[in-house]
């Protein structure tokens, strides 16, 4: 039985539900200066609401098994209070965990998160920013929670890591990078920006007043100084990123008009103005941690990297050039030279890459567990195939003009599939899991596919998986999920036949190489309901249930957040949808 209430894809783009907990926490990392005195240390925090099993999956995440001890300390919401006075207390729930480790000079700040399904709200772009502004200097962060959170607290447990280690916290930075991550947070709300475009706003904003400090000895910014500093710095940002700003902080990217608020630039402003009073801003040397950070690939997002992604390179430079060589398999996972090989191939026959494209997310979504030397290799990846992919560009743009359209660049296309995961992750995080366990199965990835016409009858949710052309969308499967057992079948496309997928996808019938499945699931109430989805009643037909509401795509845009970012125990957000008049409530999430 299937199909009983179809619902259009954008829908999920436009639940801007963002989940909350009792209560949520906001905390963020603070490294401070004094790192270096911890530098050859390793250190972890873990959640303190975590099971022993879930400790122990959580330091197998993190790669923490070598940490010592007593360089190992258990946050719960009393350790957290003592540092950030936010009121939690015993009963407030802790799962997010990190581990830090310090890195060579140059190395900037970087931040991996782990478990990306799991984090609702803040990038890694945002902890970065954020990081530094608490005076993190050179080290790699890593992120890990088994259960879902908004994520505003997965670092907080840093303060008594350092507090442990003899350091002295400034907690007059701590506050200020606390304050960053709300601001970022909104600044995305109120334009048409991505997470990396409001993110280097808040980087630049924060180098600016450092060379006004530090160069011009400007030791007494005043209100109107900061504001226009901040002015100038949102127009000069996003015309490196658009030639296509007006003065009036209207703007243009990618054909889109952003808009910056004058309530936005004022809290931008404030925000400045505390930032220009910490040590911090007095600081030179913070000014190339920001432009180590930027310069330094190892350990970006993939969207980080694509989106500073230039012209394309031809097949046969392609073939050509020096390969790396990834064979090591102390250092590399097999799979990763198999994707190599098959890169190589395929491209030597001319043919398309989104499958392998696809198949290096599924990859990183059952191996959490990635090294950052690892992930570099895959966007090293990544890099190769877009660069391969551009050369169609021209082909592409003739075929939106042939059909009347307004043509999309590649890397704007992928950018937004990107951006729209983490979007519909924030905004409905159940079933963004519930796509992501279709994804693993099938290798058919969200951020390569899209996941289109969803309906549901009862317990089962369908969707239709296409692969987006210029002009047109090509169906790849049907598959449907079911809530009471989490078991997952593919509709054959000629005979209809239900084909039952075992939960890991077999890389090996492609690459020669076997995947374990560590994948961190989050839980998928065997209630939910897909938005605007009502159980028929008895004497209704399955023909009067089965209407069309939208055949948009699932994901097909970003969503506009309307969630605080200061996230209060008990509370709910409210969305708005233009096809429904009630959005469903969120899950309930830790820290």
């Amino acid at each position: 039985m299937k199909k009983s209430l179809r619902i259009g894809a954008a829908l999920l783009a436009a639940i801007t539900l963002a989940p909350v907990s009792s209560p949520l926490i906001n905390g963020t990392s603070a490294f401070v200066q004094a790192i270096s005195e911890v530098e050859s240390q390793q250190l972890l925090s873990l959640g303190g609401s975590l099971t022993a099993e879930q400790q122990q999956q959580t330091i197998q995440l993190l790669g923490a098994s070598d940490v010592t001890p007593t360089n190992t300390v258990f946050v719960d919401g009393t350790v957290i209070n003592r540092f950030l006075q936010d009121g939690s207390n015993a009963d407030t729930i802790v799962y997010s965990s990190a581990f830090i480790q310090s890195q060579p000079e140059g190395y900037g700040v970087q931040v991996q998160v782990v478990t990306p399904q799991n984090i609702t709200v803040v990038t890694p772009a945002t902890y970065q920013n954020a990081a530094i502004t608490a005076g993190a200097k050179n080290v790699l962060v890593k992120i890990a929670t088994v259960s879902p959170v908004t994520g505003e607290g997965a670092l907080a447990g840093v303060y008594a890591l350092l507090e442990q280690s003899g350091v002295q916290l400034n907690q007059q930075s701590i506050q200020v990078a606390e304050k960053e991550i709300q601001v970022i947070q909104q600044v995305q709300e109120d334009s048409e920006l991505t997470d990396e475009q409001a993110n280097q706003i808040a980087s630049e904003i924060k180098q600016q007043i450092i060379i006004e400090i530090t160069e011009n000895e400007e030791t007494n910014l005043t209100e109107a100084d900061i504001t226009a500093l901040v002015e100038q710095t949102i127009i000069n940002t996003i015309n490196n990123i658009d030639n296509s700003t007006n003065i009036d902080n209207s703007t243009t990217v990618n054909n889109t008009e952003v808009n910056v608020s004058p309530e936005t630039i004022a809290e931008l402003a404030e925000w400045a103005a505390s930032f220009a009073e910490t040590d911090q801003a007095k600081d030179a040397d913070v000014v190339k941690q920001l432009q180590d950070t930027q310069a330094n690939t190892a350990g970006q997002s993939w969207s980080q990297i694509l989106a500073s992604q230039e012209g394309s390179t031809t097949v046969e430079d392609l073939l050509a050039a020096e390969r790396n060589d990834f064979s090591d398999a102390t250092v590399y996972h097999p799979l990763i030279q198999a994707f190599y090989d098959n890169f190589y191939s395929t491209i030597e026959a001319g043919g398309s890459i989104e499958q392998l494209y696809a198949h290096t997310f599924i990859f990183e979504a059952l191996v959490p567990e990635l090294t950052p030397t690892e992930l570099d290799a895959l966007n090293e990846m990544r890099t190769l195939m877009y660069q391969y992919a551009a050369n169609t560009e021209s082909e592409r743009e003739a075929a939106a003009a042939s059909v009347g359209i307004e043509y999309v660049t590649l890397k704007d296309q992928w950018l937004q599939q990107l951006n729209a995961v983490d979007s519909l992750r924030s905004a409905n995080p159940v079933l963004a899991e519930i796509i992501q366990r279709i994804a693993n199965a099938t290798g058919l990835a969200p951020e390569v596919y899209s996941y289109s016409e969803m309906t549901q009858a009862n317990e089962y949710i369908n969707f239709f998986i296409r692969f987006d052309e210029v002009s047109h969308a090509t169906l790849v499967a049907d598959v449907e999920f079911n809530l009471a057992d989490d078991s997952i079948v593919q509709y054959d496309e000629v005979t209809g036949e239900a084909i039952a997928l075992a939960p890991t996808f077999n890389f090996a019938a492609i690459y020669g190489v076997d995947v374990e499945n560590s994948y961190v699931p989050a839980e998928i109430p065997a209630d939910f309901t897909i938005p605007g989805y009502v159980a028929p009643a008895a004497e209704v037909t399955e023909e009067e249930t089965s209407e069309v509401l939208s055949e948009t795509e699932v994901i097909e845009e970003t969503t506009e957040q309307e969630a605080s970012s200061e996230n209060v125990s008990s509370e709910e957000t409210e969305t708005t949808s233009d096809s429904l008049e009630e959005a469903a409530n969120s899950d309930e999430a830790g820290e």
